[in-house]
């Protein structure tokens, strides 16, 4: 059976677009929960440009108002008010990507898996959101009752020029004088990424020191 994705839209939402990226199959859903703020920059619209060519597709999109937001009660009653038992029988497994948003959407996503996790038996739930520092994925085990570090499932490989279009960043091609530029050595050399980082509020990187993979296994630069 097919798989659901739950996630908060959230300006920065490489970190929800990224794993359903690499792990999806054709098919699969996702439900997005939306504030006003991500709706008037095309949050979710950014991020199915990259995701609705692997088969992708919005089931359904959640409004919240921006004060809703700071409130995980409102988050997850308006969450359930969808997601009725009718809905949840249609999918083999439900993943839930708590790494979106603030610490209040972030609680109340966590919240929803917990409740799916203990409700409903004859759906998987799995929880988790994407590490940068190293890029591994974080998931809660609910047998063990503790997040543990799991390899990253990449089944494609993601373009840069994708990248750019999950953060609404258009890219011109215009010819250039000296040598262009190298994206691999750029990857690979961890002052620039880092410098990279801060501007795009990620953890530091520790790329040449982790057995966990590196950005240059990611992301196709050619």
């Amino acid at each position: 059976m097919k798989k659901l994705y739950i996630a908060f839209a959230t300006f920065q939402n490489g970190a929800n677009t990224i794993p359903i990226y690499y792990e999806a199959d054709p098919g699969d859903d996702v439900i997005w929960i939306e504030s006003e703020s991500c709706r008037k920059n095309n949050i979710i619209k950014n991020s199915h440009k990259v995701l609705n060519p692997i088969g992708v597709r919005i089931k359904e999109v959640i409004p919240l108002d921006n004060r809703s937001v700071s409130n995980p009660n409102n988050i997850t009653a308006d969450l359930f008010d969808y997601l009725t038992p009718g809905r949840i029988k249609n999918y083999g497994e439900i993943i839930v990507l708590v790494g979106g948003g603030t610490k209040p959407t972030s609680i109340a996503l966590f919240y929803a898996a917990l409740y799916l996790y203990r409700n409903y038996d004859d759906v998987k739930v799995r929880t988790y959101y994407l590490n940068y520092s190293p890029i591994e994925k974080i998931e809660f085990d609910f047998e063990k009752q503790q997040f543990q570090s799991k390899d990253l499932v990449i089944k494609r490989a993601l373009k840069l020029n994708q990248i750019f279009e999950i953060y609404g960043i258009s890219m011109n091609t215009e010819p250039v004088k000296g040598k262009p530029t190298s994206w691999k050595l750029f990857i690979q050399n961890r002052k620039l990424v880092n410098e990279w980082h801060k501007i795009m509020s990620i953890p530091p990187s520790t790329v040449g020191s982790s057995d966990k993979i590196h950005f240059y296994q990611m992301i196709d630069f050619f």
